[in-house]
């Protein structure tokens, strides 16, 4: 059977039965609109009440710190929204036992198809800006920086200091000044982080 004798077979039907699986119930959309409202203002406030990082020891943790709490703002409600849509529609619309016949035919959406590609994709590019505009800041040179030349090698560092002609195993900086940090390895990649300061 040809495609377009299915569709003027389908037609000849009439349209779609309803699913008696929500036969007349209203709005489950908004339902699950609700819970996951509900469940986004609970998550967000547990991920913003949970203390994350260490104390912060540099000027540029705050600005890592906001941006952080931006990005779990923003990614907790589509999560539950996901996670909402998911769990209802395996619990409501889940077959019954021995049941081993096709749903209804369902056709799609565009404008709902519209509105879920374009709300993640301003909320992306809005968060890449943020983040793009935060790391460039963060990194923006800086008069008066002190110089720090780092040595990674396996199970060590080593921090040499130019200036002060001096080398320790052990970082140790002044207070309110800037810092660049000069980066290299003996063996294998390594990556330098200090928790204090959020970056790596």
């Amino acid at each position: 059977m040809s495609e377009r004798e299915r569709v003027q077979s389908d037609e000849a039907k009439g349209p779609p039965e309803e699913d008696p699986r929500i036969a007349g119930q209203k709005h489950p959309v908004g339902r699950m609109i609700g819970i996951g409202i509900l469940a986004s203002l609970v998550g967000i406030a547990i991920t913003l009440w949970m203390d994350w990082f260490p104390e912060s020891a540099s000027t540029s943790a705050n600005k890592i710190d906001n941006l952080y709490d931006v990005l779990l703002i923003c990614s907790v409600p589509v999560f539950v929204l996901v996670m909402t849509v998911a769990i209802y529609s395996v619990v409501r619309f889940r077959a019954k036992p021995g049941d081993l016949g096709d749903g209804p035919p369902i056709h799609g959406n565009t404008r709902l198809e519209i509105i879920w590609v374009t709300i993640p994709f301003i909320m992306v590019t809005a968060l890449a800006i943020y983040g793009w505009v935060t790391l460039t800041d963060i990194e923006a040179k800086q008069p008066n920086e002190m110089v720090v030349n780092v040595t990674g090698q396996q199970f060590t560092w080593t921090f040499q200091y130019p200036s002060e002609k001096l080398e320790s195993k052990e970082l140790v900086l002044p207070v309110n000044r800037p810092i660049e940090f000069k980066i290299r390895s003996k063996d294998v990649i390594h990556s330098f982080w200090v928790p204090q300061f959020r970056l790596k």
